[in-house]
């Protein structure tokens, strides 16, 4: 799974006709093979891959507003989608996005800040995931000091399971139902390598 992940997702995600089948596929095969390392209590391990998901998530679902590759935006073609200019785009997205301008490349909170524009309801899930507990830091930000992310902190298994519903939520609003999860499961299991 790790190797397709690095080395078949990037060329799929990076293809300006992508499948958003295969995309969704692959979604499910990354978030349906994390229980195995959580139950190691790998969860920083865990934790990472559940991130990757979410930029999965918001990558398929940019798709299917006309925004054919993250790493490379067509914010016209974005606009258009969604009956907008670009101008008006641009002047929403500094204010949803507190200030800051149409990013070159597209990282998960913009990803998400675009979306937010649209009639998708990933960008209120995501919302959630970065809602502050009382007087605590939000799962997003425990999992952005996490130690495979930017800081040094390891995740508990109470954020990681938080983290985990939130994410299958988002996984489950793009792919569509469990069912069809399930079944893109199925269709991406990889055989095991006699190595």
């Amino acid at each position: 799974m790790i190797l397709y992940i690095l080395f078949i997702f990037p060329k799929i995600i990076n293809y300006p006709a992508c499948d958003i089948k295969i995309s969704n596929l692959i979604s499910c095969d990354s978030h349906f093979n994390i229980p195995s390392l959580s139950g190691f209590n790998i969860i920083c391990c865990s934790t990472a891959r559940l991130y990757r998901c979410l930029e999965m998530c918001s990558s398929i679902e940019l798709q299917n507003y006309g925004m054919k590759d993250p790493n490379h935006p067509d914010y016209a073609s974005f606009a258009k989608h969604i009956d907008m200019d670009l101008a008006t785009l641009s002047q929403r997205f500094k204010v949803a996005a507190e200030k800051y301008d149409l990013p070159e490349k597209l990282g998960l909170q913009a990803q998400m800040t675009l979306l937010s524009l649209t009639s998708s309801k990933i960008p209120a899930i995501y919302k959630g995931m970065n809602k502050q507990d009382k007087n605590k830091d939000s799962v997003m930000e425990k999992r952005n000091r996490s130690i495979l992310a930017h800081g040094t902190n390891p995740i508990i298994a109470e954020d990681y399971k938080i983290l985990d519903s939130r994410t299958s939520s988002m996984i489950l609003e793009v792919v569509g139902d469990r069912d069809k999860a399930r079944d893109l499961l199925n269709k991406a299991t990889f055989p095991e390598l006699m190595i």
